[in-house]
Formats: C-alpha cells, sequence, structure tokens
C-alpha cells in the first residue's frame, strides 16, 4: 500500500521516495535514478509527448527543457 517515508527535502525527494519506498533501497542513488529517468524520456520522446498530459502533445522542446532543468 501508499505509505509516507521522511526523505531530505533538497530537489530530489521524488527520486530519493521512490527508491526508499517503492524500490526498498537506499536513496544514496537518487542521482542514478534521476539520470536514468532523463535518458529514458528523451529515447522515447514519441511515447512521452503523449502520455504525461492526457489529450495534448508535449513538444519535443518542452521535453528536452524539462530533461535539460532536471539534469541541472
Amino acid at each position: 500500500g501508499i505509505h509516507s517515508v521522511e526523505v531530505t527535502g533538497d530537489g530530489a525527494c521524488a527520486f530519493r521516495a521512490t527508491l526508499i519506498s517503492g524500490l526498498h533501497q537506499s536513496d544514496v542513488y537518487h542521482s542514478e535514478l534521476r539520470e536514468r529517468a532523463i535518458e529514458q524520456v528523451l529515447n522515447n520522446i514519441d511515447y512521452y509527448s503523449t502520455v504525461l498530459r492526457p489529450g495534448e502533445k508535449v513538444s519535443e522542446e518542452e521535453l528536452k527543457d524539462w530533461a535539460k532543468s532536471m539534469a541541472d
């Protein structure tokens, strides 16, 4: 089920929480998970452009801008 976990509020909280509660891993791998998420989106732009906002296509440029902001 769903439960809350305490994580550091440093901008990587979603990745830390996913590792701890969803994948049962140490949150020290949060930067690797972030990198893999960015790679996944960039390698599958056609797919993610249609599923992130149901009924609306997200542009390739917008996805690349998101990826850049997530990598910074």
